[in-house]
């Protein structure tokens, strides 16, 4: 059979043509042959269409089946041979064009196979099997789109044929459209339900869907019908550790490498795994090994910056961040797209000019922009292109800087010397711990709204007021962070103390039931709308006493504004926080970070914040 690739699944060759006149002595020998080829006695009928041809050097069809068993046998290179001889004496059989575009395809040809099956096509348009190879050839090149309108012709042509559903439930979910490639897959798996490909992409498309308990369902139904399949055992490994199991997680990887030690997805997730339990210095020989198969692969490549970065490996760690910033562009994105400006090396900027452009999350644009002062103090003027959101307080706090708001995919303003994505100054100016900013705060949140603030959330209350946030948006990781307000109650003790919400979101249902489990009163304030307006949730954080957040955007703000905050971090933190063993942040010397143990669930770590902040509130 031809080679099948991840998700896909191809024809087995055809048998050619049958069914001839009054056999003569090689005709009566083909159709003995035949007899042992449908039987499955690939050496009794290959004897045997090798004697017809001794007999008629020209017996095509003797020489065409002894290319498809040639072909079965996974003999490529012999069976292109003989098919193509084939083809030299008979050109006009769709089947020998078809079974050598197979023969192609199983030695690496992908052009060459394609040629053979689209002649194979003029000959009979309508061959489903002929359609279905097509569109796989047609995927493999990346040309998504038409292999979408061959694969959806091969399931018209024959709606049966699961294997084509298949193709088209892949080809979808490549392009994106995952709600029709969840009907195709679904549709195969109909036809065939104990095909384990079938069951492996619907699994694959809940997965990008998040929906992934039934992801784990799906790759478990593929690997109790195909328990050697390491494709499957390695989607089973990633979904587990989006359900935070992350133990599951690395038994799974580890049987996708027993089948396939160089599988690089199940490297990966390997790695990721054992990161989730906070073993890192673990996780680096598998991440550096599924970087060597695939530097291009986003996925392998982010998660060794991070491993790098948060073990304090700048050297290594930097360099691989620039890659992740090229090859994970779903994650890591660049908001413009430079194209003329030159990029910044590390040149003197005295008296230049460098455009930053924002990258990731808001929390990140934050983060980064604690290294523009060291550019300002070169003597650069600096443009940031950021979250339109930041604009007015970077205007109100770095008066220096010039903010341009822009959206993913704007055009680069005009007018600079150098252009630099702000991650990357980090290469450049941060090298050691003893390299990273100095200054308590950069941000200045607007100081009649603090006043305010302050006012209203003082009035009847004499005692401290903590600003709390405890959950992430963040689909990939925010299973990881959250910390469920059920467990607070160490914190919610405090004494004399009122609560304020600083956490963006709907959290309505989140305070009831805290009222309702624990009695406590956590203020909301209707009128700060902290997902759109970053300048109000600033000021709200700034007119708190103390703020206790786990690694969200909010962690970041407060940070930035030099608030005092201690920082709920779960085992597997955000690189940025590090693993070194000083707990005040890199980044934010505001911010005192509480990290979860390996071994321990959010309860000590937060029996620990309450201690802290009961100590830091009886001393200020």
């Amino acid at each position: 059979m031809a080679k099948r690739t991840t998700g896909s699944s191809v024809e087995g060759p055809s048998s050619g043509p049958t069914g001839q006149a009054r056999p003569s002595p090689a005709q009566f020998i083909i159709e003995q042959a035949i007899e042992h080829h449908q039987a499955g006695r690939l050496p009794d009928a290959a004897a045997l269409y090798e004697q017809a041809i001794g007999i008629d050097p020209e017996a095509h069809v003797a020489i065409g089946m002894l290319g498809t068993v040639a072909l079965q046998c996974g003999e490529f290179g012999r069976a292109h041979e003989l098919l193509r001889h084939a083809i030299d004496v008979h050109p006009g059989v769709a089947d020998y064009w078809f079974n050598d575009g197979l023969a192609l395809a199983g030695q690496g040809d992908a052009a060459a196979a394609e040629d053979a099956v689209r002649r194979s096509l003029e000959l009979a348009p309508n061959n489903a099997a002929a359609l279905n190879q097509l569109g796989v050839l047609l995927r493999q090149s990346g040309d998504l789109e038409e292999a979408q309108k061959v694969l959806s012709r091969a399931t018209r042509a024959d709606p049966n044929m699961a294997e084509a559903w298949i193709n088209l439930s892949s080809t979808l979910g490549d392009i994106g459209n995952l709600k029709e490639a969840l009907t195709a897959a679904r549709k195969a798996l109909h036809r065939a339900p104990s095909h384990p490909r079938a069951h492996f992409n619907i699994g694959r498309i809940q997965s990008d869907l998040e929906e992934h308990e039934a992801a784990r369902a799906a790759f478990e139904d593929s690997i109790n019908l195909d328990p050697a399949n390491a494709d499957s055992w390695a989607s089973l490994a990633k979904t587990l550790i989006a359900l935070n199991r992350p133990i599951d997680a690395e038994h799974a990887a580890e049987q996708a490498l027993a089948l396939d030690e160089s599988h690089q997805i199940g490297l990966c997730n390997m790695g990721l795994s054992l990161i989730r339990q906070a073993r890192y210095p673990e996780a680096l020989p598998y991440l550096r090994e599924a970087v060597s198969i695939d530097p291009q692969e986003g996925t392998g490549v982010s998660n060794l910056a991070c491993c790098l970065l948060a073990l304090g490996e700048f050297d290594e760690g930097w360099p691989m961040y620039e890659l992740m910033l090229r090859a994970d562009r779903g994650r890591h994105t660049v908001f413009v797209q430079n194209s003329v400006t030159p990029v910044w090396q590390g040149e003197p900027l005295a008296g230049k000019s460098i455009l930053l452009s924002a990258e990731q999350g808001i929390g990140e644009q934050i983060m980064f922009a604690t290294m523009i002062d060291r550019l300002i103090a070169d003597g650069a003027r600096v443009g940031y292109v950021c979250d339109e959101r930041l604009v007015p307080m970077i205007e109100r706090s770095m008066p220096e800087v010039e903010p341009f708001a822009a959206r993913i995919g704007d055009e680069e303003p005009e007018g600079f010397d150098f252009f630099l994505p702000i991650g990357s100054l980090a290469s450049r100016l941060l090298r050691a711990p003893g390299d990273f900013p100095k200054s308590r705060g950069f941000l200045s949140p607007d100081e009649t709204l603090i006043a305010d603030l302050r006012e209203r959330y003082r009035e009847g209350h004499d005692g401290p007021v903590i600003g709390i946030s405890w959950r992430s948006a963040s689909s990939l990781v925010g299973i990881q962070k959250n910390a469920p307000l059920e467990l607070w109650k160490p914190i919610f003790t405090l004494p004399n103390c009122r609560f304020v919400s600083i956490q963006y979101g709907d959290v309505r249902e989140d305070v009831t039931r805290a009222k309702a489990e624990l009695g406590v009163d956590i203020h909301v304030d209707e009128d700060v709308d902290a997902m759109k307006s970053i300048d109000q949730n600033a000021a709200q954080i700034a007119a708190c006493d103390l703020v206790i957040s786990i690694s969200n955007a909010t962690l970041h703000v407060a940070g930035a504004c030099g608030i005092e905050t201690l920082a709920i971090v779960g085992r597997d933190p955000n690189w940025y926080w590090c693993l070194e063993e000083e707990r005040r942040s890199l980044w934010y010397h505001s911010v005192v970070i509480h990290r979860q143990a390996a071994d321990e669930g959010w309860s000590p770590v937060i029996g620990r914040v309450a201690d802290e902040a009961r100590r830091y509130l009886g001393s200020s």
